[in-house]
Formats: structure tokens, C-alpha cells, sequence
């Protein structure tokens, strides 16, 4: 049985407050924040609500960690494969994205 459309639209909501929440409470909680990104998570999972692009390159998927560059991600340029690699300070894990020259401006000096 599929949930009503309000239900969804409110998760959604849901889910955005939550990582709003997790950026202004990382500096003095990151733990809350790893909490924060756990709930929308479930949120997701159990509403069926897809976490956005731009959100699920905020944490860590496999320790929920709230990625800040330089404090809980490292984060490689791999310009032979055309990727960015994203490791986990926390729990070691990596994510890898595509990304093309265009995108990052060095086609249009």
C-alpha cells in the first residue's frame, strides 16, 4: 500500500530539516550530527523517499559520519580517471563520483 502524497511531502521536509540540523550542530556535537543523518536516513528508508544528489554527498553511507573536507573526509582528485574520492576519516570507507572538465571550469579559460 503506498503512502499518501502529503505523508511523503512531509518526510521530504523531514529529511531536509535534519541535515540542516546536522551542518549547524557538527562544530560543537558531530555526534548529533551522525544521529541527525542516521533519522533521515531511516526516514528514507521507510517512507521510500530517495535522498537527494547533493544531500548523499554530505555522510559517510556505511558510518552516517557528516562529512566536513579537512576535519572527517579526505577528498582525492583523481584527474586520470576523472573522479573524486571521498574517504571516511571516521570509519575508512569510500565513495567515488565521476566528474567531467567541464564542470569544473578549466575548458572555459
Amino acid at each position: 500500500m503506498s503512502k499518501p502524497s502529503w505523508v511523503k511531502e512531509l518526510a521530504g521536509k523531514r529529511i531536509k530539516k535534519l541535515f540542516n540540523e546536522a551542518e549547524e550542530q557538527f562544530p560543537e556535537h558531530p555526534e548529533r550530527s551522525r544521529r541527525y543523518i542516521e533519522i533521515a536516513h531511516k526516514i528514507s528508508e521507510k517512507y521510500n523517499i530517495p535522498i537527494s544528489k547533493d544531500l548523499k554527498r554530505k555522510f559517510c553511507p556505511n558510518c552516517y559520519s557528516y562529512w566536513v573536507p579537512g576535519e572527517t573526509v579526505k577528498v582525492r582528485i583523481d584527474s586520470e580517471n576523472s573522479r573524486v574520492i571521498y574517504i571516511c576519516n571516521e570509519c575508512g570507507g569510500e565513495r567515488t563520483y565521476g566528474y567531467s572538465e567541464e564542470k569544473l571550469g578549466k575548458n572555459n579559460q
